[in-house]
C-alpha cells in the first residue's frame, strides 16, 4: 500500500489515500451507485468488501505510529473530500480506535455534521453507527445534547439524532429517551429524516415489540406514514395492517 506513517505527515497520508482510491476506482460502477442517492454524491465505485479490506490494511500500517488524536486530525483533513469512499476510510479508521475515544470527540462530530462534511445518508449513517454510537455508549450523558438535534435546520444533524441511538435501541437501552427523541422528529417533513426515525423505532421494537405497538397506536395521528411503515416492518402482516388502519383513522379524527 506504500503508506509509511513514520515518514509521512497527516496531509501526506491523506493525499496518498486519495491516490490509492483513485487508482482502484471503477467509474462505471460509480455512476450506477450515484443514482441510488437523491442528493449529489461522488463515488470512486469501490465494492464495500474492497473498501473494508483497504481500511483494515491502512489501520495495520498506521496503528504503531498514530494515536486516536492523530486519526481525529486525519478525519478533519479527509472528511471534507467530496468522495464518499474517502469519508468512509476516515470514519472506518476512526472506528478502529473506539476503545480510545474521548468525550471531546463529540464537539468534532457536531462540527462534521453541521459543516456538511457528511452530506449524504450513507456518510451520516457511517459516522453515527461506527463512531457516534460508540461514543454515546461510553458517555451516555451525551444524549442530552443530541436531544437538541431534532430542532436543527440541518437535515443531516436531524437524521443523526435518530441514527446515533440505533445501537442503544437494539440493546433496549434508554428506551424512554429514544421514544422522546422519536416524537420530537414527527413534525419533520424531510424524507431522509422520516426514514431514519422509522428505522430507530423498528430497532426499539426488537427489544420490546408490545411497547412499540402501544407507542404507534398512541401517537399514530402525528406519525408520518413513511416513519410508520419503516417502524412496523418486523410485525406480522395482521399486526401491520391493524396498526396502519388504526393510525389512518386517528389521522382522520384530528
Amino acid at each position: 500500500m506504500e503508506i509509511k506513517a513514520e515518514k509521512q505527515t497527516l496531509p501526506q497520508v491523506a493525499r496518498r489515500v486519495i491516490e490509492i482510491l483513485r487508482k482502484k476506482a471503477d467509474w462505471k460502477r460509480a455512476k450506477k451507485g450515484e443514482r441510488y442517492f437523491k442528493e449529489s454524491v461522488k463515488l470512486f465505485g469501490l465494492p464495500a468488501k474492497d473498501l473494508d479490506s483497504f481500511v483494515k490494511e491502512l489501520h495495520r500500517s498506521l496503528k504503531p505510529y498514530w494515536s486516536v488524536d492523530d486519526v481525529v486530525e486525519f478525519c478533519e483533513i479527509l472528511l471534507p473530500n467530496p468522495y464518499l469512499e474517502a469519508k468512509a476510510v476516515a470514519l472506518g479508521l476512526l472506528s478502529a480506535y473506539k476503545k480510545d475515544f474521548k468525550r471531546g470527540l463529540f464537539v468534532k462530530i457536531e462540527k462534521w455534521l453541521s459543516s456538511n462534511y457528511c452530506d449524504s445518508w450513507a456518510a451520516v449513517d457511517g459516522l453515527c453507527m461506527y463512531v457516534l454510537s460508540e461514543l454515546l455508549l461510553m458517555y451516555p450523558e451525551l444524549k442530552e445534547e443530541i436531544a437538541m438535534w431534532p430542532h436543527s435546520p440541518n437535515r443531516w444533524v436531524r437524521r443523526a439524532a435518530s441514527v446515533s441511538f440505533i445501537k442503544m435501541a437494539r440493546r433496549g437501552i434508554i428506551l424512554d429517551d429514544i421514544y422522546e427523541i422519536s416524537k420530537s422528529l414527527f413534525p419533520d417533513d424531510d424524507d431522509l429524516v422520516q426514514k431514519a426515525n422509522g428505522w430507530l423505532l423498528r430497532e426499539a421494537g426488537k427489544a420490546d415489540s408490545a411497547r412499540l405497538e402501544r407507542f404507534l397506536l398512541e401517537h399514530g395521528a402525528t406519525i408520518p406514514r413513511t416513519t410508520l411503515r419503516y417502524a412496523i416492518e418486523r410485525f406480522d402482516e395482521v399486526r401491520r395492517q391493524y396498526i396502519l388502519v388504526e393510525t389512518r383513522e386517528a389521522k382522520k379524527r384530528r
